[in-house]
């Protein structure tokens, strides 16, 4: 009788543990779904800005490498939009039709100007852009549980990364101090 006691009461423990590591791993699952939604959110947004700005780019600049890379935006977020569409689904995350007020006033900022001047603030803006870009990317590649969702913002990453590296070209070929500054910090934190 000793021993089955012993026996139960160990059973009951190791089902008091498995229901509390049960509950920590829930809280995960959670946690992680919560920044996989914020994550999705954050990028529908950055799809929805990148666009509206390179079409204005379009609409405006007589460069013709600008408006090369801004049909090269357009044409490639509008894809990482609809990548990313099956997920913002499935985590019940609307899709984006208004910009940030942030993105609102870059965006009124570009409106207001022309020729060099606007071609200037649009690639700074995009070098900007896209080395955050690619920041977010790499933390949610780090970060998500979800291996769909991992697979899919693994391209994505490859997708921005390539972005950031045209818009650095770019940016050094019309003589913009922003590049050559990114450039500078990239080459020295590598070097680390």
């Amino acid at each position: 009788m000793k021993s089955f006691m012993t026996k139960s009461i160990s059973m009951v423990g190791c089902a008091a543990i498995l229901l509390g590591s049960a509950g920590s791993w829930q809280k995960a699952v959670a946690q992680n779904a919560a920044d996989d939604k914020q994550f999705i959110t954050v990028a529908d947004q950055a799809n929805l800005a990148e666009i509206k700005e390179s079409e204005l780019a379009l609409e405006k600049s007589k460069n013709k490498d600008v408006r090369a890379f801004a049909r090269r935006m357009v044409k490639d977020h509008h894809m990482l939009m609809a990548k990313m569409k099956p997920f913002a689904e499935k985590y019940d995350v609307k899709p984006t039709v208004l910009l940030s007020t942030g993105q609102d006033a870059q965006y009124s900022s570009l409106m207001g100007l022309s020729g060099s001047a606007f071609d200037k603030a649009y690639i700074e803006d995009a070098v900007k852009d896209h080395h955050e870009a690619v920041a977010l990317f790499q933390a949610e590649v780090a970060a998500t549980t979800d291996a769909d969702l991992k697979s899919t913002v693994t391209v994505g990453l490859d997708v921005v990364t390539h972005h950031s590296q045209m818009a650095d070209a770019l940016a050094q070929k019309m003589g913009l101090t922003v590049a050559m500054e990114r450039v500078a910090a990239t080459g020295a934190s590598a070097g680390r």
